[in-house]
């Protein structure tokens, strides 16, 4: 055996061989990768240095012990692979891999193995290599990986819902300089162009927003508040805001005060974005209602109308982004397609729950459910 998992001898008493052996061993015993020898033949583990316990957190005599069981700490999805990875190693087809394991304290990390050949004196053959925990690296990669996705993603966002707008603003911008062009009509391009413009920076703004949301960055800044009485601003601006319509919008609640611990920032966003839809799509007389409920462990909250509702086959769809399910208010009022999306974003956020019910021409009640 060329490594030993016992004490030390005493370096005075070895040869110089031996004492080489001795050096090599205080070295393996000390590195943060794990040092592992095989014995091709014997099917056996020769070594296993003090690392191998801390990154699988099992104890290496036994496995030492019971090499078969090394399979078991192997994650399932991965030990087809291991096991055609070791018989290209004995065939000297591959020498390098990576694969995850389940640690005894049962999380998942990503092992990268390196794996060298010794040819021992009597002909036999040994395999030596070590084991790096790269699950750290691995994660940061990913992380990478799914930004650079989401980049690309935000790219094909901005190109496909901009091109059209860009398009009609060139094909104004030309009519412009059209000969003998009337200051009304100059004046009715402009007003044409302005509106785009506006229209396009709105999209931009939310489109940013909801990339914010889903990005790792969005982080929730909590607090203890009164849900009541920050829905009773909000409303009431509305209500100023509506001074001239027949819409009654109303606010019922369990309890008063009603106290939740959540991003109120957020949140409010959340309930203004629910009441301005169901705004765009309520006659004029139609009722808007805002529920708080509370829970022993949550808040329900419900935002009810009686408004022109949502199809049933675009009703799976409404919290898409860029969702197929966008329709223009009852006054002409455009819609992005993300909203609800970034309703849903910050509901997420919060561990909380939202769905819809809706029937056409009878209305529609989005409910979200938030832990206390």
């Amino acid at each position: 055996m060329l490594f030993r998992a016992q004490p030390y001898l005493d370096p005075m008493n070895l040869s110089e061989n031996q004492e080489s052996l001795h050096i090599l061993e205080q070295i393996a015993e000390q590195t943060d990768q794990v040092f592992f020898i095989v014995d091709i033949k014997a099917n056996s583990i020769k070594y296993l240095n003090p690392t191998f316990d801390q990154i699988w957190n099992r104890k290496r005599q036994d496995i030492m012990q019971q090499p078969a069981t090394l399979l078991e700490t192997i994650h399932p999805d991965d030990r087809e692979f291991v096991l055609q990875f070791v018989d290209r190693v004995v065939n000297r087809e591959q020498q390098s891999a990576g694969f995850r394991i389940i640690a005894d304290d049962h999380t998942v990390k990503s092992i990268l193995v390196k794996v060298y050949y010794i040819n021992n004196a009597n002909g036999s053959l040994s395999l030596a290599g070590f084991a790096d925990d790269v699950t750290a690296t691995t994660e940061k990669y990913q992380t990478l990986l799914k930004y650079s996705e989401r980049k690309n993603s935000i790219l094909h966002s901005f190109s496909h819902e901009l091109a059209g707008p860009i398009a009609l603003i060139q094909n104004l911008t030309a009519l412009l300089g059209t000969p003998n062009n009337k200051p009304e009509a100059a004046q009715e391009i402009i007003s044409y162009i302005q509106q785009t413009c506006n229209k396009s920076m709105a999209l931009i703004k939310e489109l940013l927003n909801n990339e914010f949301l889903e990005s790792a960055n969005a982080t929730l800044h909590k607090n203890r508040f009164d849900l009541l009485a920050k829905c009773r601003n909000i409303v009431t601006m509305f209500r100023q805001a509506e001074i001239n319509s027949r819409k009654i919008i109303k606010l019922v609640s369990s309890h008063d005060p009603l106290f939740i611990n959540a991003d109120d920032v957020m949140l409010m966003q959340v309930i203004h974005n629910l009441i301005s839809n169901s705004k765009k799509f309520t006659h004029e007389g139609g009722t808007i209602t805002i529920t708080l409920l509370e829970r022993v462990d949550s808040v329900l909250i419900t935002v009810k109308d009686d408004g022109i509702g949502i199809p049933q086959d675009l009703q799976p769809f409404v919290f898409d982004k860029f969702t197929t399910a966008r329709r223009r208010g009852l006054r002409g009022e455009d819609t992005v397609g993300l909203g609800m999306s970034i309703i849903k974003n910050i509901v997420d956020l919060h561990q909380g729950q939202i769905w819809l019910t809706s029937e056409e021409n009878k209305g529609t009640t989005v409910f979200i459910q938030l832990p206390k």
